[in-house]
């Protein structure tokens, strides 16, 4: 049943972007951080969750000074568990893996369709988990992670207005 939301949504296009992954410490909050820093379009912002985080951690240590070498200020992040309220707020949710994606659409079906692995999206590959990383395997995670971020944005931009951002989850 359509409750007005998709509807407004398909008309003002995407506003909130939800990044997932496992504990929300490092992955998300970084692609979270860089996405609002550096491509975020106008209007829209972007927010993380992960399946298994507790609330309240803050970002690992290597994400926040990696992050700083660009000049983007992790500290002021707090994890958070991806709850049905989170999903059913974004316009998209971009999990980090395909089995990021599983899980979300396996927990809010409702979602499924508003659901895309970062390694999908134009420049996306595998994303590891960095944790328990050096502060190297932290940057080589963000490197990987910026052309499809900067993507996501440049799509965004182009399909704002009329929605017609088309997530994708891999079975």
């Amino acid at each position: 049943m359509n409750d007005g939301k998709e509807t407004l949504r398909r008309r003002n296009g995407i506003t909130r972007v939800l990044f997932v992954c496992t504990g929300n410490t490092c992955r998300s909050p970084m692609a979270e951080a860089y996405f609002n820093a550096v491509p975020a379009p106008a209007g829209v912002r972007a927010e993380s969750a992960g399946l298994c985080a507790s609330a309240g951690a803050p970002m690992s240590a290597a994400a926040r000074r990696v992050l700083a070498e660009r000049g983007i200020d992790g500290g002021g992040f707090r994890s958070r568990p991806l709850t049905a309220e989170l999903a059913a707020a974004a316009d998209i949710i971009v999990g980090m893996t395909h089995a990021h994606c599983r899980e979300t659409a396996a927990r809010f079906p409702e979602c499924a369709k508003r659901t895309t692995a970062l390694p999908d999206l134009p420049g996306g590959g595998d994303i590891t988990d960095p944790f328990g990383g050096d502060e190297e395997t932290y940057r080589r995670c963000l490197d990987r992670m910026i052309p499809a971020l900067e993507a996501l944005a440049e799509k965004i931009k182009r399909n704002n207005g009329p929605f017609a951002m088309e997530a994708n989850i891999q079975r």
